[in-house]
């Protein structure tokens, strides 16, 4: 009578080992997502009191790098994209959604012209919301 008991297949599914790959899987998504939003680095203009953007509900803005040697890392997709297709680009998108903001990240090594150039090219494709991110300063020991 015990041999019969012991013998008995157990139909429950263990789910112990499904769990640990949800939780491994959730660690890597953790680890690599922020990677994947912010592109390559860039090393940002800082300010004093930088203006935060309103976004519009339920809709991400398009991040464009501008990075140096100038050169354009467009939208979502993250490809590069040289100067004179810059515009074809953006008015290709444009099209598509005219609703969509921009924002440019551009390094702070670049030259005021180049940066304005870019953000030119932009509204001229038809986008009036462009953005441009800044880093906010830290005090620096020294000023205290």
């Amino acid at each position: 009578m015990l041999f019969r008991e012991r013998s008995q297949i157990i139909s429950d599914i263990n789910v112990t080992p499904l769990i640990d790959v949800c939780l491994v899987l959730l660690i890597v998504f953790m680890v690599v997502t922020p990677i994947i939003v912010r592109g390559p680095r860039v090393d940002l203009p800082k300010t004093e009191q930088p203006k935060k953007i309103e976004r519009a509900p339920n809709q991400f803005p398009i991040l464009i790098t501008f990075d140096k040697p100038p050169q354009v890392l467009f939208g979502t997709e993250f490809r590069w994209v040289p100067g004179a297709q810059l515009r074809r680009e953006a008015t290709a998108l444009y099209e598509s959604d005219p609703n969509r903001q921009l924002i440019l990240r551009a390094d702070r090594q670049l030259s005021f012209g180049d940066v304005k150039e870019v953000m030119r090219t932009l509204r001229d494709a038809g986008f009036h919301d462009v953005g441009l991110i800044a880093e906010k300063k830290t005090a620096s020991p020294e000023s205290r």
